[in-house]
């Protein structure tokens, strides 16, 4: 290590880009080696002062700058005490993280002075003191299982969401999701801070909440920045060549695309991409309850279970010649914990006040087949549905041709759909293999109540080139 001046080390006190290029790289020794980068840079000052999100890729310094921000941190507490909780999915992790620290601090001369009041032998726990009186203590949680009276003066959120191997473990996504939107946000003391670093798994990640706080610094780098001039993030470890080399031979483009490019890991998984279900959002769409129209409607109900709610979609086909038409989201209702009465009643409204012509609703256990033998339900409207691997197929297919509609190889979708996140939400967790992954949300719920509403009934219904809300621009 270089003797330092006064004014490099004023000036690492000062700065945490600076600290990290001309400090914290000395924490490495032997065959290990520190290459900087631009990026390390902004976080650096992201990381500085004030809540922060910083979403970026595999092996691009995540950790190691987390690492160098607290070292940051211990310079600037000398003669006073100050709590930090470092978080991880498992608490195990989080321990892991706590050491790869400490073993930074004893490999930095710059912390010869430093006191180690922990000592080597103790693991998990850091705690290091300038004056030998105050100390900077450092303490692993474990998302699930953190104490929640515990109320540090800076939480480091790192790795906190695992990374699903099965459909099954975006359960534990969504708690881990509402977990840190319930409980730790709400953990620092009241003018502490928050640093989260790491990796989208899905499209509702709590990263994304935070990209809408105002409170918060939040920052996405993904690996490639510009994929037409080939430039990279971190040149100097992980030039073009080298990502195309990964790409290629090593990750495959899916894996690629979730561990170097940051797009959310379950957005490979999903039958929809994102972006092409947001190409058919129509902001100016509301919920209607009373339709004036001859053109075809039709609802899909998806029936609620004791697991997940009940969710109905209604969907005015307005045509646009030549025997194509736009399917416009017209309707769009959840019913949580409604009993199957109250589902029939309310979709028998909708049925006489959006002239609806048929609606297709899921049979699959049956619970409604009492009700429609009794008369309850026309059968000239009401048609039961058995979700088959048939079935199922069928109707997602026939959702994707509308969504992903072109004309003369150009996107030209002909669906609109209302702007309700929930019902957005829930599309997207449906994966390729239309397995529906539960959620606090619901079980892919508004995906299947769509996609029935749009698998059309011959109904004998003269089609009118008419749009009488102007949706289309037709009038």
């Amino acid at each position: 290590m270089e003797a330092l001046t006064t004014e490099a080390i004023t000036r690492a006190y000062k700065s945490c880009p600076y600290f990290l290029k001309h400090i914290y790289k000395d924490s490495y020794i032997g065959n290990e080696q520190y290459i900087h980068g631009e990026h390390i840079d902004t976080w650096g000052s992201m990381l500085q002062k004030g809540n922060s999100c910083i979403i970026s890729a595999r092996k691009h310094s995540k950790s190691e700058t987390m690492y160098g921000y607290l070292q940051w941190v211990h310079l600037q507490h000398l003669e006073e005490d100050f709590e930090i909780m470092y978080m991880s999915f498992k608490e195990k992790l989080a321990r892991y993280h706590i050491n790869n620290f400490k073993t930074r601090m004893r490999n930095n001369p710059f912390f010869k002075e430093c006191q180690d009041l922990t000592g080597r032998a103790v693991e998990s726990i850091s705690k290091y003191s300038w004056d030998g009186e105050h100390k900077v203590t450092i303490k692993p949680a474990g998302i699930l299982s953190f104490e929640r009276g515990k109320h540090p003066d800076l939480l480091i959120m790192d790795d906190i969401l695992a990374d699903p191997t099965s459909t099954l473990q975006l359960g534990i996504i969504d708690k881990v999701n509402r977990l840190v939107q319930d409980v730790a946000f709400s953990l620092p003391k009241e003018g502490g801070e928050m640093k989260v670093i790491g990796t989208a798994q899905t499209h509702v990640d709590f990263f994304w909440e935070l990209k809408k706080a105002p409170h918060f610094k939040w920052g996405m780098f993904p690996a490639i920045t510009n994929w037409k001039k080939k430039e990279v993030l971190w040149h100097g470890m992980f030039p073009w060549e080298r990502l195309m080399q990964i790409r290629e031979w090593e990750t495959g483009h899916k894996g690629f695309d979730k561990e170097y490019m940051c797009q959310p890991v379950w957005s490979t998984e999903s039958y929809f991409e994102q972006p092409a279900i947001m190409n058919v959002v129509n902001k100016q769409l509301k919920n209607m309850n009373g339709l004036k129209t001859k053109n075809e409607v039709g609802l899909g109900w998806d029936l609620g279970k004791h697991s997940h709610p009940a969710h109905v979609s209604v969907f005015e086909f307005v045509p646009i010649g030549a025997g194509q038409d736009i399917a416009v989201h017209r309707h769009d209702k959840w019913m949580e914990g409604w009993e199957y009465k109250s589902q029939l009643n309310y979709v028998k409204g909708l049925v006489d006040r959006l002239k609806v012509d048929y609606v297709n609703y899921d049979n699959t256990r049956g619970e409604l087949e009492g009700f429609y033998e009794q008369g309850h339900m026309a059968k000239h409207i009401y048609f039961p549905q058995t979700f088959n691997t048939k079935y199922k197929n069928k109707i997602a297919a026939q959702f994707e041709k509308r969504v992903l509609h072109e004309v003369n190889g150009k996107k030209s979708p002909n669906i609109q759909l209302m702007n309700i996140q929930r019902t957005i939400n829930q599309i997207l967790v449906v994966t390729n293999d239309l397995d529906a992954v539960q959620t606090h949300e619901g079980h892919g719920d508004s995906f299947w109540s769509i996609a029935m509403a749009l698998d059309r009934k011959k109904t004998g219904r003269t089609m009118f080139l008419e749009d009488p809300d102007n949706i289309l621009g037709l009038n």
